[in-house]
């Protein structure tokens, strides 16, 4: 089921906040979603959990949303380079959850993380494939940027 919405301005904006959650949309494939993006171009959430595999081709649809700020990839099959798309393409990233995600790699993780330098949130929950490099950098740059 496919849902989309706008919520309550933010406090500090005029403009609303559009979210579009395509989770477990288990017929909707690549061309169509990228159809859909391409005319949903304020959106600033998009949710795709338990989506099927992201690949580069995927991520490079995202480039369109310059407004984008929150990807939710929960359960997603992924690739080292489909990750390293989504951290080109999303440049006003802010929030990436890749809880239970397949294919997430410390290569694709540590480009985002170094991409994204201001992201507040990122959820790998259940990544097993991470080893400590990336996250030993991400957890010096919170420490570093709270001072």
């Amino acid at each position: 089921m496919m849902a989309m919405s706008s919520l309550a301005p933010d406090k500090n904006a005029s403009h609303f906040r559009h979210v579009l959650n395509v989770s477990n949309c288990d017929h909707m494939g690549h061309k169509g979603l990228a159809s859909v993006l391409n005319v949903a171009t304020g959106l600033r959430q998009l949710i795709l959990a338990y989506y099927s595999l992201v690949t580069p081709s995927l991520a490079s649809s995202l480039q369109k949303l310059g407004k984008l700020e929150s990807i939710k990839l929960d359960g997603c099959s992924m690739t080292t380079s489909g990750l390293i798309a989504i951290g080109s393409s999303c440049i006003a990233l802010k929030e990436l959850s890749l809880s239970k995600c397949s294919g997430v790699t410390d290569e694709g993780l540590s480009y985002v993380v170094a991409k994204h330098r201001d992201l507040l949130k990122l959820d790998i929950t259940c990544c097993r494939m991470i080893l400590m490099p990336p996250l030993q950098a991400l957890l010096a740059h919170a420490l570093h940027s709270s001072h």
